[in-house]
């Protein structure tokens, strides 16, 4: 039996990137996480940085991450002259503040061809329609092992056609029985947390 408890709603202003950090940061870190695996729902992807910062602070370690996303966001915040851990830098300081484990990352679903990947394993669109969404757990679960692994999961690495919530709309992506598939193969993974994120009801068509 899966015991579950909400925590309460955040606003998020636009452009008030230090206040919304602060915000997710100190209600993850609100929460008893000795038993709790924290699941967040809605928002910019940049408010995962908050929640992998306040569970590294609680665990003391890095954490393995699975990401889902249609793109790969790790832009070199320092080259751009950017300290706030806004859309597009989270996980690239995330990496260099050893919030993540660049070894045990894994990017899913990727469709963009960047490079400086900061040691993650990239798992593009195009692997995984030629191979199986069973090849695809296997990788995951070789690479984050039994380590304490956060999962992110943005809404743009479905295909469009299963999903129009969002801003970022990009072909070729994953159907829903896909990912489906993939995420319950993925039960057994060591969770201590998880979010979807890039959520927008005002893009949806009927």
């Amino acid at each position: 039996m899966i015991e579950k408890a909400y925590t309460g709603a955040l606003s998020f202003l636009r452009r008030n990137y230090t206040r919304d950090l602060s915000h997710v940061d100190a209600a993850v870190t609100s929460i008893p996480l000795h038993f709790a695996t924290t699941y967040r729902q809605g928002g910019d992807h940049y408010s995962t940085y908050p929640s992998l910062k306040a569970h590294v602070a609680y665990h003391g370690k890095s954490l393995s991450l699975i990401q889902f996303n249609s793109m790969h966001i790790l832009i070199d915040g320092q080259t751009k002259n950017y300290i706030i851990r806004k859309h597009g830098f989270m996980f690239y300081y995330a990496v260099r503040e050893d919030f993540i484990d660049p070894q045990t990352r894994i990017e899913i679903v990727i469709r963009t061809f960047n490079d400086g990947f900061m040691g993650a394993k990239i798992s593009d669109a195009a692997w995984i329609h030629q191979n199986s969404t069973e090849h695809m757990v296997e990788e995951i679960r070789n690479r984050v092992g039994n380590n304490l692994t956060y999962l992110t999961f943005d809404i743009d690495c479905l295909d469009p056609v299963f999903s129009s919530v969002t801003g970022t709309l990009v072909c070729r992506g994953l159907t829903m029985a896909q990912i489906i598939a993939i995420l319950r193969r993925l039960r057994s993974i060591n969770y201590v947390g998880m979010d979807i994120v890039e959520v927008s009801p005002p893009y949806a068509y009927d």
